[in-house]
Protein backbone atom coordinates (compact mmCIF):
# COMPACT_ATOMS: atom_id res chain seq x y z
CA UNK A 1 0.00 0.00 0.00
CA UNK A 2 2.59 2.30 0.66
CA UNK A 3 5.03 1.42 -2.51
CA UNK A 4 1.37 2.24 -4.30
CA UNK A 5 1.27 5.49 -2.70
CA UNK A 6 4.59 6.32 -3.43
CA UNK A 7 4.45 6.12 -6.92
CA UNK A 8 1.35 7.61 -7.48
CA UNK A 9 3.21 10.71 -5.72
CA UNK A 10 6.14 10.16 -8.10
CA UNK A 11 3.63 9.77 -11.50
CA UNK A 12 4.78 12.68 -13.52
CA UNK A 13 1.47 12.45 -15.28
CA UNK A 14 -0.21 13.00 -12.37
CA UNK A 15 2.08 15.94 -11.03
CA UNK A 16 2.09 17.75 -14.88
CA UNK A 17 -2.02 17.93 -14.45
CA UNK A 18 -2.35 18.52 -11.19
CA UNK A 19 -3.25 22.22 -11.10
CA UNK A 20 0.02 25.04 -9.98
CA UNK A 21 -2.28 27.54 -8.76
CA UNK A 22 -3.14 27.39 -5.40
CA UNK A 23 -6.21 29.58 -5.82
CA UNK A 24 -7.91 27.45 -8.39
CA UNK A 25 -7.66 24.52 -5.75
CA UNK A 26 -9.15 26.45 -2.50
CA UNK A 27 -11.84 27.49 -4.78
CA UNK A 28 -12.85 23.71 -5.45
CA UNK A 29 -12.06 22.71 -2.23
CA UNK A 30 -13.93 25.44 -0.11
CA UNK A 31 -16.92 25.02 -2.58
CA UNK A 32 -17.03 21.36 -2.18
CA UNK A 33 -17.36 21.17 1.34
CA UNK A 34 -18.65 24.86 2.53
CA UNK A 35 -21.80 24.31 0.32
CA UNK A 36 -22.41 20.69 2.17
CA UNK A 37 -21.37 22.20 5.49
CA UNK A 38 -24.27 25.34 4.90
CA UNK A 39 -26.78 22.65 4.95
CA UNK A 40 -25.41 20.08 7.47
CA UNK A 41 -24.75 22.36 9.83
CA UNK A 42 -28.00 23.33 11.73
CA UNK A 43 -29.39 26.03 12.02
CA UNK A 44 -27.66 28.84 14.16
CA UNK A 45 -25.41 26.54 15.51
CA UNK A 46 -22.29 28.73 14.69
CA UNK A 47 -21.12 31.01 17.49
CA UNK A 48 -23.59 33.82 17.96
CA UNK A 49 -25.05 32.91 14.74
CA UNK A 50 -29.09 33.65 15.76
CA UNK A 51 -27.82 37.57 17.10
CA UNK A 52 -26.17 37.87 13.29
CA UNK A 53 -29.01 36.24 11.42
CA UNK A 54 -31.31 39.70 13.60
CA UNK A 55 -28.38 42.05 12.80
CA UNK A 56 -28.30 41.05 9.09
CA UNK A 57 -32.54 41.32 8.62
CA UNK A 58 -32.55 44.62 10.20
CA UNK A 59 -30.04 46.25 7.80
CA UNK A 60 -31.65 44.66 5.04
CA UNK A 61 -34.43 46.50 6.05
CA UNK A 62 -32.57 49.30 5.61
CA UNK A 63 -31.94 49.44 9.03
CA UNK A 64 -28.27 50.47 9.51
CA UNK A 65 -28.59 51.75 13.04
CA UNK A 66 -29.39 49.71 15.89
CA UNK A 67 -32.06 50.51 18.34
CA UNK A 68 -32.71 51.08 22.47
CA UNK A 69 -34.88 50.08 24.32
CA UNK A 70 -34.42 50.72 28.04
CA UNK A 71 -30.73 48.85 28.52
CA UNK A 72 -31.29 46.83 25.40
CA UNK A 73 -29.83 47.01 21.93
CA UNK A 74 -31.16 45.61 19.37
CA UNK A 75 -34.37 46.09 17.06
CA UNK A 76 -37.86 45.33 15.85
CA UNK A 77 -37.79 42.09 13.93
CA UNK A 78 -41.06 39.74 12.89
CA UNK A 79 -41.70 37.25 15.83
CA UNK A 80 -41.72 34.93 13.07
CA UNK A 81 -37.83 35.20 12.96
CA UNK A 82 -37.66 34.20 16.32
CA UNK A 83 -40.13 31.76 16.64
CA UNK A 84 -38.07 30.29 13.71
CA UNK A 85 -34.44 30.47 15.31
CA UNK A 86 -36.22 29.00 18.64
CA UNK A 87 -37.94 25.90 16.98
CA UNK A 88 -34.67 25.04 15.34
CA UNK A 89 -32.61 25.05 18.13
CA UNK A 90 -35.31 23.64 21.05
CA UNK A 91 -35.76 26.80 22.84
CA UNK A 92 -32.08 27.66 22.01
CA UNK A 93 -31.54 24.64 24.50
CA UNK A 94 -28.72 22.88 21.89
CA UNK A 95 -25.63 25.02 22.17
CA UNK A 96 -23.46 24.61 24.94
CA UNK A 97 -25.06 20.29 25.28
CA UNK A 98 -23.19 18.64 22.66
CA UNK A 99 -24.94 15.31 24.22
CA UNK A 100 -28.08 16.90 22.97
CA UNK A 101 -29.13 16.48 19.02
CA UNK A 102 -31.07 18.55 16.23
CA UNK A 103 -34.67 17.29 16.07
CA UNK A 104 -34.67 17.28 11.67
CA UNK A 105 -38.33 17.31 11.89
CA UNK A 106 -38.46 20.34 13.57
CA UNK A 107 -36.18 21.71 10.85
CA UNK A 108 -38.34 20.32 8.16
CA UNK A 109 -41.26 22.34 9.70
CA UNK A 110 -39.42 25.66 9.91
CA UNK A 111 -40.12 25.86 5.90
CA UNK A 112 -43.56 25.71 6.25
CA UNK A 113 -43.24 28.84 8.68
CA UNK A 114 -44.43 32.06 6.73
CA UNK A 115 -42.88 35.31 8.03
CA UNK A 116 -45.03 37.22 9.27
CA UNK A 117 -45.79 41.20 9.98
CA UNK A 118 -46.25 41.20 13.81
CA UNK A 119 -42.62 42.20 15.16
CA UNK A 120 -41.13 42.26 18.48
CA UNK A 121 -38.30 44.21 20.26
CA UNK A 122 -35.06 41.79 20.06
CA UNK A 123 -32.40 42.22 22.06
CA UNK A 124 -28.63 41.40 20.23
CA UNK A 125 -25.80 43.46 21.59
CA UNK A 126 -22.86 42.17 20.87
CA UNK A 127 -23.92 41.85 16.91
CA UNK A 128 -25.71 45.40 17.23
CA UNK A 129 -21.91 47.06 17.43
CA UNK A 130 -21.15 45.81 14.30
CA UNK A 131 -21.28 48.63 11.13
CA UNK A 132 -23.16 47.17 8.48
CA UNK A 133 -19.93 46.08 5.95
CA UNK A 134 -19.88 42.52 7.06
CA UNK A 135 -23.21 42.01 6.44
CA UNK A 136 -23.17 42.87 2.80
CA UNK A 137 -23.27 39.03 1.69
CA UNK A 138 -26.12 37.93 3.82
CA UNK A 139 -28.00 41.36 3.23
CA UNK A 140 -27.91 40.08 -0.57
CA UNK A 141 -29.28 36.71 0.45
CA UNK A 142 -32.13 37.40 3.25
CA UNK A 143 -33.25 40.33 0.46
CA UNK A 144 -33.50 37.49 -2.49
CA UNK A 145 -35.44 35.66 0.36
CA UNK A 146 -37.76 38.55 0.98
CA UNK A 147 -37.95 39.26 -2.78
CA UNK A 148 -39.69 35.78 -3.05
CA UNK A 149 -41.67 35.73 -0.05
CA UNK A 150 -39.63 32.89 1.46
CA UNK A 151 -40.22 31.82 4.89
CA UNK A 152 -37.39 33.03 7.70
CA UNK A 153 -35.17 29.74 7.79
CA UNK A 154 -35.27 29.83 3.69
CA UNK A 155 -33.46 33.17 3.28
CA UNK A 156 -32.01 32.34 6.33
CA UNK A 157 -29.98 29.59 3.89
CA UNK A 158 -29.80 32.26 1.59
CA UNK A 159 -27.66 34.36 3.88
CA UNK A 160 -25.63 31.47 4.26
CA UNK A 161 -24.05 30.49 0.94
CA UNK A 162 -24.44 34.55 -0.27
CA UNK A 163 -22.06 34.44 2.51
CA UNK A 164 -20.02 31.35 1.72
CA UNK A 165 -19.61 32.77 -1.87
CA UNK A 166 -18.92 35.83 -1.11
CA UNK A 167 -15.85 35.47 1.44
CA UNK A 168 -14.81 32.28 -1.07
CA UNK A 169 -14.45 34.94 -3.58
CA UNK A 170 -12.69 37.44 -1.69
CA UNK A 171 -10.24 34.38 -0.37
CA UNK A 172 -9.76 33.53 -3.87
CA UNK A 173 -8.19 36.92 -4.86
CA UNK A 174 -5.99 36.93 -2.01
CA UNK A 175 -4.42 33.78 -2.71
CA UNK A 176 -4.07 34.81 -6.40
CA UNK A 177 -2.61 38.11 -5.41
CA UNK A 178 -0.02 37.02 -2.89
CA UNK A 179 3.70 37.25 -4.38
CA UNK A 180 4.29 34.35 -2.58
CA UNK A 181 2.57 32.47 0.50
CA UNK A 182 0.05 31.37 -2.29
CA UNK A 183 0.77 27.78 -1.26
CA UNK A 184 0.29 28.50 3.08
CA UNK A 185 -2.89 30.94 2.22
CA UNK A 186 -4.44 27.85 0.59
CA UNK A 187 -3.93 25.80 3.97
CA UNK A 188 -4.42 28.27 6.44
CA UNK A 189 -7.93 29.83 4.69
CA UNK A 190 -9.06 25.49 4.88
CA UNK A 191 -8.45 25.16 8.63
CA UNK A 192 -11.30 23.43 10.01
CA UNK A 193 -12.32 26.81 12.18
CA UNK A 194 -12.24 28.86 8.96
CA UNK A 195 -14.20 26.43 6.59
CA UNK A 196 -16.79 26.25 9.53
CA UNK A 197 -17.26 29.58 10.08
CA UNK A 198 -17.50 30.81 6.15
CA UNK A 199 -20.34 28.26 5.78
CA UNK A 200 -22.64 30.09 8.64
CA UNK A 201 -24.23 33.63 8.57
CA UNK A 202 -21.94 34.94 10.94
CA UNK A 203 -19.93 38.65 10.15
CA UNK A 204 -16.40 36.01 10.86
CA UNK A 205 -16.18 35.02 7.20
CA UNK A 206 -16.10 38.48 5.70
CA UNK A 207 -13.66 39.53 8.42
CA UNK A 208 -11.17 36.87 7.29
CA UNK A 209 -11.19 37.17 4.05
CA UNK A 210 -10.94 41.29 3.22
CA UNK A 211 -8.57 41.07 5.69
CA UNK A 212 -6.48 38.59 3.99
CA UNK A 213 -6.91 40.08 1.06
CA UNK A 214 -5.76 43.33 2.72
CA UNK A 215 -2.42 41.27 4.14
CA UNK A 216 -2.14 40.20 0.28
CA UNK A 217 -2.21 43.17 -1.80
CA UNK A 218 0.18 44.76 1.17
CA UNK A 219 2.74 41.80 0.22
CA UNK A 220 2.25 42.46 -3.09
CA UNK A 221 2.55 46.25 -3.46
CA UNK A 222 5.83 45.92 -1.31
CA UNK A 223 8.06 42.70 -2.79
CA UNK A 224 7.04 42.32 -6.04
CA UNK A 225 5.58 45.45 -7.77
CA UNK A 226 8.76 47.93 -8.71
CA UNK A 227 7.86 51.26 -9.92
CA UNK A 228 5.69 54.52 -8.81
CA UNK A 229 2.32 53.22 -7.81
CA UNK A 230 -0.55 55.47 -9.03
CA UNK A 231 -3.08 58.01 -6.52
CA UNK A 232 -5.57 55.37 -8.36
CA UNK A 233 -3.60 52.35 -6.42
CA UNK A 234 -3.04 54.14 -2.99
CA UNK A 235 -7.24 54.87 -3.02
CA UNK A 236 -7.94 51.43 -3.82
CA UNK A 237 -5.17 50.28 -1.50
CA UNK A 238 -7.08 52.47 1.51
CA UNK A 239 -10.31 51.73 0.72
CA UNK A 240 -9.43 48.03 1.19
CA UNK A 241 -7.73 49.04 4.69
CA UNK A 242 -11.07 51.08 5.38
CA UNK A 243 -12.97 47.85 4.90
CA UNK A 244 -11.14 45.93 6.96
CA UNK A 245 -11.67 48.25 9.60
CA UNK A 246 -15.37 48.47 9.39
CA UNK A 247 -15.89 44.90 9.37
CA UNK A 248 -14.69 44.58 12.87
CA UNK A 249 -13.08 48.04 14.78
CA UNK A 250 -10.43 45.86 16.19
CA UNK A 251 -8.20 45.21 13.21
CA UNK A 252 -7.74 48.88 11.78
CA UNK A 253 -4.14 48.50 12.76
CA UNK A 254 -3.24 46.62 10.33
CA UNK A 255 -2.63 49.64 8.58
CA UNK A 256 0.83 49.41 9.96
CA UNK A 257 1.78 47.03 7.25
CA UNK A 258 2.04 49.80 5.16
CA UNK A 259 4.98 50.61 6.23
CA UNK A 260 6.28 47.39 4.19
CA UNK A 261 6.10 48.98 1.09
CA UNK A 262 9.55 50.58 0.25
CA UNK A 263 9.51 54.43 -0.62
CA UNK A 264 10.71 54.03 -4.09
CA UNK A 265 7.70 52.55 -4.98
CA UNK A 266 5.82 55.40 -3.77
CA UNK A 267 7.89 58.01 -4.97
CA UNK A 268 9.29 60.98 -2.89
CA UNK A 269 9.26 61.03 1.44
CA UNK A 270 7.05 63.69 1.03
CA UNK A 271 4.35 61.43 -0.60
CA UNK A 272 5.05 58.50 1.19
CA UNK A 273 4.21 60.05 4.37
CA UNK A 274 1.50 62.26 3.27
CA UNK A 275 -0.07 58.85 0.91
CA UNK A 276 0.13 57.31 4.73
CA UNK A 277 -1.56 60.45 6.53
CA UNK A 278 -4.14 61.15 4.32
CA UNK A 279 -5.49 57.19 3.69
CA UNK A 280 -5.10 56.53 7.23
CA UNK A 281 -6.76 59.89 8.45
CA UNK A 282 -9.16 59.03 6.68
CA UNK A 283 -9.50 55.75 7.49
CA UNK A 284 -9.47 56.36 10.80
CA UNK A 285 -12.09 59.61 10.94
CA UNK A 286 -14.77 56.76 9.34
CA UNK A 287 -13.94 54.45 11.85
CA UNK A 288 -14.30 56.80 14.55
CA UNK A 289 -17.56 58.03 13.05
CA UNK A 290 -18.52 54.47 12.94
CA UNK A 291 -17.71 53.23 16.24
CA UNK A 292 -19.57 56.40 17.90
CA UNK A 293 -22.36 55.69 16.17
CA UNK A 294 -22.81 52.21 17.46
CA UNK A 295 -21.07 52.20 20.77
CA UNK A 296 -20.67 55.64 22.61
CA UNK A 297 -23.89 57.15 21.47
CA UNK A 298 -25.25 53.67 24.25
CA UNK A 299 -23.73 53.94 27.67
CA UNK A 300 -25.79 50.63 28.42
CA UNK A 301 -24.56 46.98 28.89
CA UNK A 302 -23.12 44.81 25.75
CA UNK A 303 -23.66 41.03 26.51
CA UNK A 304 -21.65 40.31 29.18
CA UNK A 305 -23.14 43.47 31.32
CA UNK A 306 -20.13 46.05 30.28
CA UNK A 307 -21.22 49.40 30.12
CA UNK A 308 -19.98 50.50 27.34
CA UNK A 309 -18.66 54.25 28.35
CA UNK A 310 -17.94 53.25 31.97
CA UNK A 311 -15.24 50.71 30.44
CA UNK A 312 -13.98 52.99 28.83
CA UNK A 313 -13.40 55.38 31.77
CA UNK A 314 -12.20 52.33 33.59
CA UNK A 315 -9.67 51.87 30.94
CA UNK A 316 -8.33 55.53 30.94
CA UNK A 317 -8.37 56.27 34.60
CA UNK A 318 -6.85 52.76 35.63
CA UNK A 319 -4.63 51.17 32.43
CA UNK A 320 -2.66 49.52 34.61
CA UNK A 321 -6.03 46.99 35.80
CA UNK A 322 -6.49 46.59 32.40
CA UNK A 323 -2.42 45.10 31.98
CA UNK A 324 -2.73 42.75 34.49
CA UNK A 325 -6.07 41.31 33.69
CA UNK A 326 -5.14 41.37 29.88
CA UNK A 327 -2.07 39.33 30.96
CA UNK A 328 -3.93 36.91 33.11
CA UNK A 329 -6.52 36.29 30.37
CA UNK A 330 -3.91 35.38 27.90
CA UNK A 331 -1.98 33.08 29.70
CA UNK A 332 -4.64 31.66 31.24
CA UNK A 333 -5.87 29.47 28.89
CA UNK A 334 -3.47 28.90 25.56
CA UNK A 335 -4.43 25.74 24.69
CA UNK A 336 -8.07 26.67 24.59
CA UNK A 337 -7.25 29.42 22.62
CA UNK A 338 -5.11 27.79 19.92
CA UNK A 339 -8.18 25.31 19.68
CA UNK A 340 -10.70 27.73 19.20
CA UNK A 341 -8.34 29.15 16.77
CA UNK A 342 -7.86 26.26 14.33
CA UNK A 343 -11.24 24.39 15.01
CA UNK A 344 -13.89 24.02 17.84
CA UNK A 345 -16.60 23.58 16.37
CA UNK A 346 -20.43 24.44 17.00
CA UNK A 347 -20.82 26.94 19.87
CA UNK A 348 -17.48 26.23 20.54
CA UNK A 349 -18.64 22.86 22.03
CA UNK A 350 -17.46 20.75 19.75
CA UNK A 351 -13.69 20.16 19.87
CA UNK A 352 -11.22 18.07 16.82
CA UNK A 353 -8.47 15.65 18.40
CA UNK A 354 -5.71 16.84 19.82
CA UNK A 355 -3.43 14.78 17.99
CA UNK A 356 -5.05 16.14 13.94
CA UNK A 357 -4.48 19.74 15.42
CA UNK A 358 -1.38 19.25 15.92
CA UNK A 359 -0.74 17.65 12.55
CA UNK A 360 -2.50 20.82 11.75
CA UNK A 361 -0.26 23.13 13.57
CA UNK A 362 2.80 21.34 12.31
CA UNK A 363 1.63 21.54 8.47
CA UNK A 364 1.07 25.17 9.27
CA UNK A 365 4.51 25.46 10.28
CA UNK A 366 5.82 23.56 7.66
CA UNK A 367 4.42 25.06 4.53
CA UNK A 368 4.98 28.57 6.18
CA UNK A 369 9.22 27.82 6.29
CA UNK A 370 9.18 26.04 3.12
CA UNK A 371 6.43 28.24 0.78
CA UNK A 372 9.11 31.62 -0.05
CA UNK A 373 10.32 32.53 -3.13
CA UNK A 374 14.09 32.61 -3.31
CA UNK A 375 13.85 36.17 -5.31
CA UNK A 376 12.00 38.15 -2.35
CA UNK A 377 14.10 38.43 0.97
CA UNK A 378 12.08 39.36 4.36
CA UNK A 379 14.28 41.45 6.26
CA UNK A 380 14.49 42.49 10.00
CA UNK A 381 13.18 45.75 8.97
CA UNK A 382 10.12 44.24 7.16
CA UNK A 383 9.91 41.50 10.41
CA UNK A 384 9.42 44.45 12.95
CA UNK A 385 6.79 46.46 10.98
CA UNK A 386 5.18 42.88 11.17
CA UNK A 387 5.53 42.03 14.82
CA UNK A 388 4.13 45.94 15.14
CA UNK A 389 1.25 45.43 13.73
CA UNK A 390 0.86 41.48 15.31
CA UNK A 391 1.50 43.31 18.58
CA UNK A 392 -0.89 45.94 18.19
CA UNK A 393 -3.80 44.61 16.50
CA UNK A 394 -3.62 42.30 19.51
CA UNK A 395 -3.88 44.77 22.29
CA UNK A 396 -6.81 46.73 20.50
CA UNK A 397 -8.96 43.68 20.52
CA UNK A 398 -7.94 42.93 24.18
CA UNK A 399 -8.96 46.53 24.53
CA UNK A 400 -12.23 46.12 22.69
CA UNK A 401 -12.88 43.45 24.51
CA UNK A 402 -12.01 44.93 27.72
CA UNK A 403 -14.52 48.08 26.83
CA UNK A 404 -17.52 45.53 25.61
CA UNK A 405 -17.10 41.81 27.12
CA UNK A 406 -15.80 42.95 30.87
CA UNK A 407 -17.47 44.65 33.54
CA UNK A 408 -16.45 46.84 37.08
CA UNK A 409 -13.13 45.48 37.67
CA UNK A 410 -13.60 41.81 36.46
CA UNK A 411 -10.27 39.97 36.33
CA UNK A 412 -11.23 38.16 33.55
CA UNK A 413 -11.74 38.90 29.73
CA UNK A 414 -13.70 37.00 27.38
CA UNK A 415 -11.44 36.28 24.77
CA UNK A 416 -12.07 33.49 22.06
CA UNK A 417 -9.17 32.29 19.67
CA UNK A 418 -11.07 32.75 16.56
CA UNK A 419 -10.94 36.71 16.86
CA UNK A 420 -7.31 36.29 16.34
CA UNK A 421 -7.82 34.57 12.73
CA UNK A 422 -7.76 38.03 10.45
CA UNK A 423 -4.25 38.81 11.71
CA UNK A 424 -3.28 34.73 12.15
CA UNK A 425 -1.22 34.83 9.08
CA UNK A 426 0.98 37.36 10.00
CA UNK A 427 3.08 35.68 12.92
CA UNK A 428 3.78 32.48 10.28
CA UNK A 429 4.93 35.73 7.82
CA UNK A 430 7.87 36.08 10.57
CA UNK A 431 9.11 32.34 9.67
CA UNK A 432 9.68 33.29 6.32
CA UNK A 433 12.63 32.03 5.08
CA UNK A 434 13.38 32.00 1.01
CA UNK A 435 16.72 29.73 1.30
CA UNK A 436 13.98 26.73 2.32
CA UNK A 437 11.82 27.51 -0.21
CA UNK A 438 10.79 24.84 -2.29
CA UNK A 439 6.88 23.98 -1.99
CA UNK A 440 5.93 26.42 -5.16
CA UNK A 441 8.41 24.14 -7.08
CA UNK A 442 7.35 20.60 -5.88
CA UNK A 443 4.48 19.40 -7.04
CA UNK A 444 4.74 16.16 -4.89
CA UNK A 445 4.47 18.62 -1.82
CA UNK A 446 1.36 20.54 -3.50
CA UNK A 447 -0.44 17.19 -3.84
CA UNK A 448 0.37 16.51 0.05
CA UNK A 449 -0.68 19.53 1.09
CA UNK A 450 -4.55 19.21 -1.32
CA UNK A 451 -4.58 15.46 -0.11
CA UNK A 452 -4.19 16.90 3.70
CA UNK A 453 -7.04 19.54 3.49
CA UNK A 454 -9.47 17.08 1.57
CA UNK A 455 -8.64 14.62 4.72
CA UNK A 456 -8.81 17.47 7.09
CA UNK A 457 -12.70 18.78 6.20
CA UNK A 458 -13.83 15.06 5.78
CA UNK A 459 -12.72 14.73 9.07
CA UNK A 460 -14.47 17.79 10.59
CA UNK A 461 -17.53 17.37 8.24
CA UNK A 462 -17.69 13.72 10.02
CA UNK A 463 -17.51 15.78 13.58
CA UNK A 464 -19.77 18.02 12.57
CA UNK A 465 -22.76 15.11 11.43
CA UNK A 466 -21.72 13.20 14.67
CA UNK A 467 -22.17 16.06 17.02
CA UNK A 468 -25.47 16.78 15.82
CA UNK A 469 -27.03 13.85 14.60
CA UNK A 470 -25.62 11.09 16.18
Amino acid sequence: MGSFAFKVLRSRSLLERFPQKPEKIFLLVSLLFGIPLCFITPPFQVPDEVNHFFRAYQISQGQLITVREGDQLGGWIPKSLFDTASATTEGFSIMFHPERKINLNRIFSSFSQPQQEEKKFLNFPNTALYTPVPYIPQVIGIAIGNWLKSPPLLFFYFGRLTNLLASVSITFLAIATAPFYQWFFFLYALTPMTVFLRSSLSADPFTNAISLLFIAVTLKLAFVRRGFIPNKLLLAYFSLALLVALSKQAYILLLLLYFLIPLTNIGSPKRYWSAFSVGSSCCLVVWLIATTLVTNKYNMPSTFGAYLSNQTNLLLSHPAHFFTVALKTAVSDKLRYIKEFLGQLGWLDTSLSTPFLILLGMALVISALSDGNERIEIKMGHRMIIFSAILSSTLLIFVSLYISGTQNKDNYIHLQGRYFIPIGSLPFLLLYNRKLAFLHRKGGAQILLFTWSLVSLVYTTLVIIKRYYY
